[in-house]
């Protein structure tokens, strides 16, 4: 079974803090939400046993706050808090790389190089959504 908000939804409680035209660009472009997502199994968490990186969405009306502190916690994550609607990595993708970060380069053989990063687009900064819907742009922008 699979569903798709509506524009209304989409751009009220999805993407409440990115201005309009970029919000109304990737209602267009979203794919239908796979409810089996919320019912699969999964056999091992990587969240046992990798270090886990959380950006909780103040004003995200798409997740509760409270689940997403609840979640961070529970897999005892790196947290930050902005005040953002639920596609908080394309909206503050700066602050969802540094979570990344160690603090001191010596802290982690596997540090994070944001200046890798940096030739990229804002979108493709972005992990997870942004990556995606930033392919899906690009198809989109090609046509």
């Amino acid at each position: 079974m699979t569903g798709r908000l509506t524009e209304e939804a989409f751009l009220r409680d999805f993407a409440g803090d990115l201005p309009a035209a970029k919000a109304k660009l990737l209602y267009a472009v979203q794919e239908p939400f796979n409810k089996a997502l919320l019912t699969g199994k999964t056999t091992q968490a990587a969240w046992r046993k990798k270090p886990g990186f959380y950006a909780v969405s103040t004003e995200d009306r798409t997740i509760n706050p409270d689940l997403q502190r609840f979640m961070a916690k529970r897999m005892g994550a790196k947290t930050i808090e902005l005040k953002a609607s639920h596609l908080s990595l394309i909206s503050h993708p700066d602050d969802v790389a540094q979570l990344r970060r160690p603090a001191q380069p010596s802290e982690s053989r596997n540090e994070f190089n944001l200046k890798q990063l940096a030739p990229m687009s804002r979108a493709r900064r972005s992990a997870c959504h942004g990556a995606m819907l930033s392919m899906r742009l690009r198809r989109v922008r090609l046509r």
